[in-house]
């Protein structure tokens, strides 16, 4: 049977399903809280509340111009509602990949119906689930978000697929990307890239589930798992916080001028390694420092919130019109910090103490 057209054409269904439920329930003009802010600031292209979310303002501002609804609001709701529908049918096929991983490609109808059959009744569980499908009618970032999660893991499967090679690198470039661009988004995209980085383990090792810790293969695994622990930090927060950062000349309580010129060395050593790689024929080091490169690239979307409060638009929160504000933006340094263990025992107000008393004997009595 021809599974790869059926495979198609269920997948369409599943978009156009998805598609309309979002179209038919968009919020039908602005709605309040964060929502409300982003719209203001994408029509008149403005600074919101720290971290920002510049490349999403950018593709609302594009949608604003489209005459999709007479409401400018509604406008921009579309970009979460196509994003969410494009995920469902990401969705979809991430399942279908990872059930045909594991039994096969499908032989016979009652094959292609389990495989089938059940990656659609997940992606449409998710569909109409309530968090997913409210996200999905009105311009918050967490739409085009999923969305760049489930391209990431996409992307990732395809890999995995592929295998090793120079030809399959290039899946690895787009994810390093899409995970520059989705810090333009939301931060939570970028936890997207720790499965992909264990795809790209077992890819490459085996691993023996039944003799964990018994061999020399199962401890690879757990050095594995401390050197994917140590790229998502170089990732986050390195890249996302401590580079900029490094533009003021300070690191943590360091602060040397020297240190302004860090980030621009960085830059230009991966330019020169890039070239070096690839003339010496050193495929991983030349995957590592362009997949460095695209992550800047993408991440490049905050020049718009520097360029924007250069012009002081009325929304110009936090005004991060010179590096240091900028950088303090992008730190979130307006929330403060809190402790990790039992933050909710962190506020000291009078009111707060009194309750304590009131209802709890003891710190262990909250706990």
């Amino acid at each position: 049977m021809n599974t790869s057209k059926l495979n198609r054409i269920i997948a369409l269904s599943v978009f156009a399903i998805a598609m309309f439920v979002y179209l038919k329930t968009l919020s039908d003009t602005v709605v309040f809280w964060d929502v409300g802010e982003f719209m203001a600031a994408a029509n008149l292209m403005q600074v919101p509340h720290p971290p920002g979310a510049p490349l999403f303002l950018i593709l609302a501002r594009v949608f604003s111009m489209i005459p999709l609804a007479a409401d400018i609001a509604v406008r921009m709701h579309v970009i979460s509602a196509i994003a969410s529908a494009l995920t469902v049918v990401l969705l979809y096929l991430i399942t279908v990949k990872l059930i045909t991983g594991w039994r096969g490609r499908p032989e016979t109808t009652f094959d292609a119906l389990v495989v089938y059959g059940s990656s659609v009744i997940g992606a449409l569980a998710m569909t109409f689930s309530p968090t997913f499908w409210f996200n999905a009618v009105e311009a918050e970032v967490y739409g085009v978000d999923t969305l760049v999660i489930g391209l990431i893991l996409w992307l990732g499967l395809r890999w995995y697929e592929h295998g090793h090679g120079a030809k399959s690198d290039a899946y690895l470039l787009m994810i390093a990307y899409l995970v520059g661009l989705a810090i333009g988004v939301h931060l939570l995209a970028i936890l997207a890239i720790l499965p992909v980085m264990y795809l790209v383990y077992f890819r490459t090792f085996e691993f023996d589930t039944k003799v964990v810790l018994k061999s020399v293969r199962d401890w690879r695994f757990l050095l594995a798992t401390g050197v994917i622990a140590v790229i998502f930090y170089l990732i986050y927060p390195l890249m996302v916080t401590t580079l900029p950062s490094l533009l003021v000349g300070e690191i943590g309580s360091t602060k040397l001028d020297a240190l302004r010129y860090v980030p621009y060395l960085l830059v230009l050593g991966a330019l020169y390694g890039v070239y070096y790689s690839y003339t010496t024929k050193k495929r991983i080091l030349n995957l590592t420092l362009l997949s460095f490169l695209f992550i800047i690239l993408g991440f490049s979307t905050y020049i718009m919130v520097y360029m924007r409060a250069n012009v002081d638009p009325p929304m110009n929160e936090n005004d991060p019109s010179t590096v240091e504000r900028l950088v303090s933006y992008l730190n979130r340094e307006q929330y403060g910090t809190a402790p990790k263990f039992l933050p909710r025992r962190w506020n000291t107000s009078d009111t707060e103490i009194a309750q304590r008393h009131q209802n709890y004997t003891s710190e262990f009595d909250y706990f």
